[in-house]
């Protein structure tokens, strides 16, 4: 986004959609969601306040089903640069959220570049062709037909080799000063096998231990450890880590109902259960990786991230 915008021949914007994700099957929340996102992106990196505006002075009342259309077809006629757009955790997004959001993209493609974004990239952890969405709206599952013919390309990063997740961990300790031991990395690789967002989500965790967090590892906590417990000021998050191997049961059976325990310790409603699936014959682990939100016995609000 940066670049482009720096080369002055486009307009380029960056927006995470991720908050539409509760949304589910209520396009009309879904739409304000990301028409919201779009605004907000739109004034922090652009300083550009129009799609703001657009959404506050009518925009809201547009019908869902053509609210983003709308949208992007007000903000792509007010420059005559082209725009590039970069939609990012689309396949967060369920449903009849996410036909809307894909058939409004595919009617303003015939708009370009005049009334339109000239390009939208749409970036998740499956490729587009791939995805299969359950929608109340259709009687069979969707899958890569007229909503999706408008693709021109696929861009996948590939997962890191074991060399190249030891070379991004050095990169992290050159930057922050922070060793990794050989048996650290070698238990990075082992749960991540290199997938990107793992290798950076443990980086990112690090992270916010050097911004004067802290974060214990087999934290003691009644008659049980816990895996992880994170603590940046007022926030306490607690994780739990299991993997998953060949002959045995899925973690999830037992899991929510352990992490009840470590949750009550800490006086927390919300908790994080991550399963690294390393049974054999799985598929890629970019295509395998997904989350949900799953309710404990006691009632407790637990994130379940599988990979």
């Amino acid at each position: 986004m940066a670049y482009l915008n720096r080369e002055g021949r486009y307009r380029a914007l960056y927006t995470n959609l991720e908050t539409a994700q509760t949304a589910r099957e209520d396009v009309d929340r879904g739409m304000a969601a990301m028409c919201s996102a779009l605004g907000r992106s739109a004034r922090l990196y652009l300083q550009d306040g129009r799609l703001a505006d657009w959404y506050l002075d009518g925009g809201a009342q547009v019908p869902a089903d053509e609210r983003l259309l709308r949208l992007l077809e007000s903000w792509a006629a007010a420059d005559p640069r082209p725009a590039v757009l970069l939609l990012d955790e689309v396949d967060a997004l369920v449903g009849d959220t996410l036909v809307s959001l894909l058939r409004q993209l595919r009617a303003g493609y015939t708009q370009r570049p005049d009334h339109f974004p000239q390009t939208v990239v749409l970036c998740g952890v499956r490729d587009l062709r791939d995805y299969r969405i359950h929608a109340r709206s259709e009687a069979s599952p969707i899958t890569g037909g007229s909503a999706f013919n408008i693709k021109a390309e696929s861009l996948r990063l590939s997962d890191f080799n074991a060399l190249e997740t030891a070379a991004l961990l050095a990169e992290h300790t050159k930057e922050t000063g922070q060793p990794f031991t050989p048996e650290a990395l070698e238990r990075v690789w082992d749960l991540t096998r290199g997938q990107s967002w793992l290798v950076n989500a443990l980086a990112f965790l690090q992270r916010v231990v050097n911004g004067d967090g802290t974060l214990e590892r087999e934290y003691a906590i009644g008659a049980g450890r816990m895996d992880l417990c994170l603590r940046y000021g007022p926030l306490t998050l607690g994780m739990e880590l299991k993997v998953w191997r060949d002959g045995a049961p899925d973690p999830l059976t037992e899991g929510p109902e352990q992490i009840d325990g470590y949750l009550a310790g800490l006086g927390l409603d919300t908790g994080w259960l991550v399963i690294f699936d390393r049974r054999s014959g799985q598929p890629p682990i970019a295509e395998r990786t997904n989350s949900r939100e799953v309710t404990s016995p006691a009632g407790r609000r637990i994130q379940v991230v599988r990979a």
